[in-house]
């Protein structure tokens, strides 16, 4: 299958996703000759992070940033270093 061009123009997708942090109560169980390693199902909550995600869909290019919270600020931000970030590179993303 040829690839496919690199396209000129980006065509950019953004996504958010709030994201649960845990941590492990108890070590996990080693792995042992035919069996994987093993964890609890119980678990210690550490907090959350809100996850940015860009990606542009037609070449090999995304990024993430993690904020401590989702605010509309946080969200005008993330947008601001999107286009100072991406104005400055060259008209086919590289």
């Amino acid at each position: 299958m040829p690839k496919r061009p690199i396209q000129t123009v980006p065509v950019i997708c953004f996504d958010e996703s709030p994201t649960q942090l845990i941590g492990e109560v108890r070590q996990p169980i080693p792995a042992k000759p035919g069996q994987l390693e093993r964890y609890d199902c119980e678990y210690k909550r550490n907090g959350t992070a809100n996850l940015f995600v860009f990606l542009d869909a037609h070449n090999p290019w995304r990024r993430v940033k993690v904020t401590d919270r989702r605010t509309n600020q946080d969200f005008a931000q993330c947008m601001r270093e999107l286009v100072d970030d991406r104005g400055q590179e060259d008209p086919a993303g590289a």
